[in-house]
């Protein structure tokens, strides 16, 4: 996450797929070696997490398009908030048995089902719960305790005065036995799903939380005892505001808990891990110099076109509540061949462009464009588009989508 980006532009373009890439590739898919889709570590304790946890009850579109819990409210985190925001944010929802063998299905979808991403909670005590370090396994529906003892000085300045720190890891082999040295796209990607439900779910209970990606690397990678070259931190999302500030250790001891082989063989790619180093930080100084000089992405210049007005959606009676919109979550080969409302796709993008509680962005700023190609809405002509909250629709009839390209367009505000 440092601003070298030269390392990154030469890992995109040796693991990019191409025509010629796919087909000389010898890769194969070795079904017995598949990974095992849960870390489980054989020789510490476990403390059960409670099922019968709260539920996110709000309105799945608002819990979505809210962009932080309301400021004046700070309930505390317990055993049974964690459990939930835990189970909707990486639990097990149903189980598929096949021939070949069970899938575990979880609250948020994975590249390849492999699920690459685990969990950890660090926290100070809290109502049904010690302070320590903990990982999650949604298998077992589980905390392993990996360190007793309040550790949350240990993740930085701007994460001391949570209560509860969930930290977002993954391990490299569980998508490279799919994905070569390619799948640390997936790390993100991966993570982005899990953290979609996680930001939903804490807004549903009224908790404040960030995602904070400027962390130094090694210090958090240690004290969640992780395997160097095998398992990385991505990022850390700490949850609540109000705590009392933790002691200072002058030590973390190293540890490496025993962990049962997540496959037979196991292939390293270096190119992940080379790719991985030359992004992290290594010390506190680097986190706040790259926070620093994070660019903000300007709005686009609202453009003197005809406009489609995008509004907050209407409110109905009967909309899905958020744990319902998760449980009932899932992929599908059965599509629609009907068009959608202009009301629809209005609901869709006010409500995933809200903004997203980055470290690295202020005031709502985005790094992300929005662009459609819109063949059947009812309201909206054939082609494609520009979206953004500030200047709605831009229409941009060339095949390629830049500003400098829009003309004739249409703009929605």
């Amino acid at each position: 996450m440092n601003n070298d980006i030269k390392y990154a532009i030469k890992y995109h373009e040796e693991t990019k797929h191409s025509p010629l890439s796919v087909r000389m590739s010898q890769h194969y898919l070795d079904w017995d070696n598949r990974p095992k889709p849960f870390k489980v570590y054989t020789n510490l304790p476990s403390i059960p997490l409670p099922r019968n946890f709260p539920l996110p009850l709000a309105n799945a579109l608002d819990s979505i398009s809210a962009t932080g819990a309301h400021a004046d409210r700070v309930p505390a985190v317990d055993i049974n908030t964690l459990a939930e925001i835990l189970f909707f944010s990486a639990g097990i929802t149903r189980e598929v048995k096949h021939n070949s063998g069970t899938y575990y299905m979880r609250a948020a979808s994975a590249t390849g089902a492999l699920y690459p991403i685990e969990l950890y909670v660090i926290c100070q005590d809290i109502v049904g719960l010690k302070a320590g370090v903990y990982h999650f396994c949604p298998g077992s529906f589980t905390l392993a305790e990996l360190r007793k003892g309040d550790y949350r000085a240990e993740l930085g300045d701007r994460m001391v005065s949570a209560p509860v720190t969930v930290a977002f890891t993954s391990i490299a082999w569980r998508n490279a036995w799919k994905y070569q040295a390619r799948s640390y796209r997936h790390w993100f990607w991966d993570a982005g799903v899990i953290a979609a439900n996680f930001l939903a779910t804490t807004v549903a209970a009224d908790l404040t939380t960030r995602l904070v990606m400027g962390f130094v690397d090694k210090q958090v990678n240690q004290l969640l005892c992780l395997d160097e070259r095998k398992e990385a931190t991505v990022t850390l999302a700490p949850i609540g505001v109000g705590a009392a500030l933790p002691p200072s250790r002058s030590t973390i001891t190293v540890e490496h808990p025993k962990v049962m082989p997540l496959s037979k063989s196991e292939v390293d790619y270096p190119e992940i891990w080379e790719m991985h180093a030359a992004s992290s930080l290594v010390d506190a100084d680097q986190v706040r110099a790259w926070l620093d000089s994070t660019n903000q992405q300007p709005a686009k210049s609202n453009l003197s076109l005809p406009k489609y007005k995008v509004a907050a959606p209407v409110r109905k009676q009967d909309e899905a509540t958020l744990d319902k919109v998760i449980l009932q979550r899932g992929s599908t080969r059965k599509f629609a061949r009907l068009p959608i409302s202009f009301d629809n796709l209005a609901t869709i993008l006010y409500s995933s462009t809200a903004g997203v509680p980055f470290d690295f962005l202020k005031n709502g700023d985005s790094v992300i464009d929005v662009y459609l190609i819109a063949n059947a809405v009812e309201g909206l002509r054939p082609g494609s588009y520009f979206f953004s909250r500030e200047t709605g629709f831009l229409d941009a009839p060339n095949p390629i989508f830049h500003a400098r390209n829009v003309k004739n367009g249409i703009t929605l505000a």
